[in-house]
This record gives C-alpha cells, sequence and structure tokens, in this order.
C-alpha cells in the first residue's frame, strides 16, 4: 500500500519538477515537490523493508527493523535514529566509533560526525549532491550538538516545545531532500529558487 497507493502517485507528481530542464512550474508546485518528495521516499523506503522484513519472517529469519516513525523525530540527531536504521548503525559502528567517536576532544567529535555523515551521502552515490546533503545533515547535527552544550553550561534555558521542534525538523528534512533528489546542482538550485520566484497559480 504505501510504495503502491502513496509513494508512485507522489512520484508522479515531483519527478517531472526534478527531470525537465524548465519546468515552468508555478511557485506552488514546487513548493509541494519539496514537500512531497520526503513522503514518497519514506513510503518507497520503508515499503520495500516491510516487504524484506514481511517475507524473510515467512520463512523464519528475522530482519530488524528498518525505520521507526522517523518524521515524529524532534531533531536531526532523533531523525537518524528513527531512518534507515540498519545503515545509521553501520555507520555508527564501522566509520563514526573507528574514527574515534565520541571520543576525545569535542571538536574532534563534531568533524567525526562532519566525515561520517559526508560518507553516508557518497554511499548513496557518486553524486556530488549526495555529498552534500550529507554534509547538510552532519552540519544539523552538529549544530544540535553544539546548541544542547550551550544549553547544558547557561542553564536554564527554554526548550521549544516538542510539536514546534518536530515541525521544524521536518522542514529541515524537506529543504535537504532537495539536494538529494536533484541530478545536478543547477536542478536543486532552480527548485529551491522556483519556490520563491516562479509565478503563483491563480
Amino acid at each position: 500500500v504505501k510504495k503502491l497507493v502513496i509513494a508512485d502517485p507522489l512520484g508522479a507528481a515531483v519527478d517531472p519538477i526534478y527531470s525537465v530542464p524548465d519546468a515552468g512550474a508555478s511557485a506552488q508546485e514546487y513548493l509541494l515537490a519539496m514537500y512531497a518528495f520526503p513522503i514518497q521516499i519514506y513510503c518507497d523506503f520503508s515499503a520495500y523493508t516491510d516487504m524484506a522484513i514481511g517475507l524473510a519472517t515467512l520463512i523464519g529469519v528475522r530482519l530488524p527493523q528498518n525505520f521507526l516513525a522517523p518524521y515524529g523525530a524532534a531533531s536531526m540527531t532523533e531523525h537518524w535514529r528513527r531512518w534507515h536504521i540498519t545503515l545509521a548503525s553501520w555507520m555508527r559502528d564501522y566509520v563514526y566509533i573507528p574514527l574515534g567517536g565520541n571520543r576525545g576532544a569535542f571538536a574532534r567529535q563534531l568533524g567525526n560526525t562532519m566525515l561520517t555523515m559526508g560518507i553516508v551521502g557518497l554511499w548513496h552515490g557518486a553524486s556530488f549532491c549526495f555529498v552534500l546533503w550529507g554534509l547538510y545533515n552532519g552540519l544539523l547535527i552538529v549544530l544540535e550538538r553544539v546548541a544542547a552544550r550551550l544549553r547544558a553550561a547557561m542553564r536554564p534555558l527554554p526548550q521549544l516545545p516538542r510539536p514546534v521542534r518536530v515541525v521544524r525538523t521536518f522542514h529541515l528534512i524537506a529543504a535537504g531532500g532537495i539536494l538529494f533528489r536533484a541530478p545536478d546542482l543547477a536542478t536543486g538550485e532552480r527548485v529551491a529558487a522556483g519556490m520563491f520566484l516562479a509565478p503563483l497559480e491563480p
């Protein structure tokens, strides 16, 4: 259902925005593409892992859960604990921890995070957009860790309500999705700019 009823129809709406050199789309269509793509890719990715888990269960093999309501996350750090869990866990165990993980100076920890997320981007394909997407996610996680350390040092600082943080996190994910979906930087720039510069539909 997630694949055929949700992901594929959304893909039919999103793909033309990224495929046509000058889509001639309205600002609303560019905006819809930005919001629709995260839903499309989640329903697509989680559907095929659900099918794999279900088929494996039929023959007595228990596969690990791979998605855990990732768009209910209130931070990018939490999102990556819920999104593509097997990939995130592998990168943590075989890239982040061997680099030093949370050991050593705080700046070194942040550098380890950026390098790991850059590799996560490269894992998706040999594209500059994928690498930038990984570094974008890494930067957001780094900023969260820096903010958490500042909050700890300057208590009491108020925290935004969780629903507000969930909405904020989803918007950050959706914005980064432009880099992930775009075949090249020029297309990504066109889509990002189109939401503000393209004509509005009457």
